[in-house]
């Protein structure tokens, strides 16, 4: 109950602008959530603070946060999945260069309508192909679905 009052406590201060408050209120919201081991709550709560940061243009953060709601939703079948790819398609693709997920997905499968080096342009901090292009499971298969 607890980590429910403290994730609708983040709504109320984010939608008030107080976006510090909103995202102490969401981090232990998800502390007790995974306490607990409410996986749902948890994809709640993460997919609210990415909202929360997408607002304090702390994209990669919020990216981060969604990407974690997506696989959580995904392993318990939840509705809400398509809502949550959908906001990483808003969201991520463009950072990346990319205008849809038609076009990632010819990035992907080596597709000539892409922009030259486009993959290689966009490249996680460590050298690892762009994280942005994996979080929907299978990319090759499944970005956009």
């Amino acid at each position: 109950m607890m980590g429910w009052t403290l994730n609708e406590l983040g709504l109320a201060y984010s939608g008030l602008g107080s976006f510090n408050e909103a995202i102490d209120c969401y981090q232990q919201a998800l502390a007790i959530r995974r306490e607990v081991g409410d996986r749902y709550g948890e994809a709640v709560t993460l997919n609210n603070l990415g909202e929360t940061l997408q607002g304090t243009n702390e994209g990669e953060a919020a990216q981060a946060c969604w990407r974690q709601a997506l696989a959580i939703l995904e392993e318990l079948g939840a509705p809400e999945v398509e809502e949550v790819r959908s906001r990483l398609n808003v969201h991520v693709l463009p950072s990346c260069g990319l205008r849809s997920p038609a076009e990632a997905r010819a990035a992907l499968a080596g597709g000539s309508e892409v922009r030259p080096n486009l993959l290689h342009q966009c490249q996680s901090a460590n050298g690892q192909p762009c994280p942005h292009l994996n979080f929907f499971g299978s990319p090759a298969v499944s970005v956009g679905r």
